[in-house]
């Protein structure tokens, strides 16, 4: 699904491309920096175990190579929190159901996602200071778990299980991608700019994708 997406982006990107490179010229100088910081939300997978929905931000260097099409290199961050009681429901239900445990402890647990990708952003119009786009990206991601120490007491036997870790690696590195829409606001003339954008990220972690849908708020600067 992911494929035919990005192919239908490119698709159309080369179409818009073919029709506005003789209208303008390239726009390849000078470049524009942005900078965002939102909300991130777990998504399925490496996600499973409970992490809560978490802030991120992040920022790059774009440029455009038609009206329409511009090319750009990404940085961004994100970092969950472990949601405790989730993966204490979870641990629960895989007991005997004969056993009860009397008193539970979660302490630590965090992940965190670093991406460096190149993006190609889609302007759909720009007759106007509002302009709506699409971007695409590709790249690789690094994820970074802080392990987590949980407890369990079980009631008849006054038994204490303990663990610490909820994930089978500590960090990884994989290819990561992401499609995202949103709004660019920007006078005409103006060398300052503000965004909103929601997106999908996913990076292919060995033992089940990491996912998340992050929402940015930002702003575009123009040199």
């Amino acid at each position: 699904m992911l494929k035919r997406i990005v192919l239908a982006v490119l698709l159309l990107a080369v179409t818009c491309s073919a029709g506005s490179w003789a209208a303008a010229p390239s726009t390849l100088w000078p470049p524009k920096i942005h900078m965002e910081a939102g909300v991130g939300f777990p998504q399925t997978d490496e996600f499973k175990y409970g992490w809560k929905a978490g802030l991120g931000c992040g920022g790059g260097i774009e440029t455009g190579i038609t009206k329409h099409v511009i090319l750009g290199l990404d940085l961004d961050y994100n970092h969950h929190g472990l949601n405790g009681a989730h993966l204490l429901d979870d641990i629960k239900a895989r007991l005997p159901e004969d056993v009860t445990v009397s008193e539970t402890i979660v302490s630590g647990g965090s992940i965190s996602v670093l991406t460096a990708m190149a993006t190609v952003r889609l302007d759909l119009t720009t007759s106007s200071s509002i302009t709506p786009y699409l971007r695409i990206g590709a790249g690789l991601g690094r994820v970074t778990v802080a392990k987590a120490n949980w407890s369990l007491v079980l009631a008849d036997t006054h038994r204490r299980i303990l663990a610490s870790n909820v994930t089978p690696f500590d960090h990884e590195d994989a290819l990561a991608t992401s499609i995202g829409a949103g709004v660019r606001q920007q006078p005409r003339g103006s060398k300052v700019g503000f965004t909103l954008e929601a997106g999908w990220v996913r990076i292919a972690t060995e033992n089940g994708s990491t996912q998340m849908v992050p929402v940015r708020l930002g702003f575009v600067l123009g040199f």
